[in-house]
């Protein structure tokens, strides 16, 4: 479970990082 949680907190960060291109 702690694993899923984690993988969808990455992907939310990656589309942000994407949406924004973040440095």
């Amino acid at each position: 479970m702690k694993v899923s949680y984690d993988q969808k907190a990455n992907v939310a960060y990656i589309k942000l990082s994407n949406k924004k291109p973040y440095a």
